[in-house]
């Protein structure tokens, strides 16, 4: 009868390496009982410790939680995260974002620095900690591009001498990055100032609706762009009476940046100074009388490419005396 049993074993035990290792391990494993009692029990024992320290393991990990999505404006999220069985030896954890300019991740409080294998950030579970879920935290990053709200993976590759995690990989995590940027243009101030042109420095906020000018003022505003454009944009700034009133970027030397596109006055915002304000100075001119200021903007962008705009258009009236 015992040896029966011992029989069933090793054929059970022959069976589940072939199944779910994929090789067999036992030379005994033909159902034979080869005589020696302790030797048949030596490879049933042995059978048993390689099938439960080797089971194949369904799910590498198990996550739990997701909080939710990040936003561009530093917003989080969370998701707890443990192996999906105890491991023969440690294992490295290496996870990626594939949003990298819109999201960065957390582990215990710190981006973890890059390692000889992982070039972002790392984590660490052992045969005694396996089960227990450990935190990670993704923080979104703000590109300033007016580009939508971003979705992004977090993946994870394995390092271990345990072969059944070893070069894996697997998806931990697909969430958004919220986008808050939007295209458009900031005066500063939000009422332009009116100066002397002999001292630009002494600005003073124009007192009325329609801005009046005499023949030693001008009026001066600085734009920016309201986030981050894809290509170059040319803002082109026009008086709808150039007799009245003339139109400086920048200097006191009139149709600065001057192109076919803007016969007056002309400014350039690129991706790395977008920004950064630009001034704008009109100048009353000779005559006397009212006048416009409208605007239009060009570029490749189409966020950026606002020609005739009904808030840019006649936007401001100035008075010259």
């Amino acid at each position: 009868m015992k040896s029966t049993i011992q029989k069933v074993s090793i054929l059970l035990v022959s069976l589940l390496l072939n199944m779910h290792c994929g090789y067999l391990m036992i030379a005994a494993g033909q159902g034979e009982d080869t005589g020696g009692t302790n030797n048949s029990e030596l490879v049933k024992g042995f059978g048993y410790l390689y099938i439960l320290n080797n089971l194949p393991i369904s799910n590498l990990i198990e996550v739990s939680n997701l909080s939710g999505n990040t936003t561009d404006q530093g917003g989080t999220s969370t998701f707890n995260m443990k192996l999906g069985g105890s491991p023969n030896s440690s294992v490295s954890l290496c996870l990626s974002t594939t949003a990298p300019t819109k999201s960065e991740i957390v582990i215990g409080g710190d981006v973890l620095a890059p390692t000889g294998f992982c070039t972002t950030a790392v984590m660490t579970y052992t045969s005694g900690n396996w089960s227990t879920n450990q935190v990670v935290t993704l923080k979104g990053l703000n590109d300033y591009v007016a580009d939508g709200h971003t979705k992004y993976d977090i993946n994870v590759e394995f390092i271990s001498s345990d072969e059944r995690f070893n070069g894996k990989t697997a998806k931990a995590a697909t969430l958004y990055n919220v986008n808050s940027n939007g295209p458009g243009i900031t005066f500063t101030p939000s009422r332009p100032n009116c100066v002397p042109f002999s001292n630009l420095n002494s600005a003073s906020t124009c007192s009325s609706g329609s801005f009046i000018t005499n023949a030693t003022q001008v009026v001066t505003f600085s734009l920016t762009l309201n986030s981050k454009p894809t290509s170059d944009v040319s803002v082109c700034v026009l008086s709808s009476n150039t007799s009245i009133g003339s139109i400086y970027i920048g200097s006191e030397s009139p149709n600065l940046g001057a192109d076919s596109q803007c016969s007056q006055g002309r400014f350039l915002f690129t991706p790395s100074d977008w920004n950064i304000g630009q001034l704008v100075i009109i100048q009353k001119a000779s005559s006397t009388g009212a006048y416009y200021i409208s605007m239009s903007l060009y570029s490749s962008d189409t966020n950026y490419n606002i020609v005739n705009d009904p808030a840019l258009t006649n936007f401001m009236q100035i008075n010259g005396q």
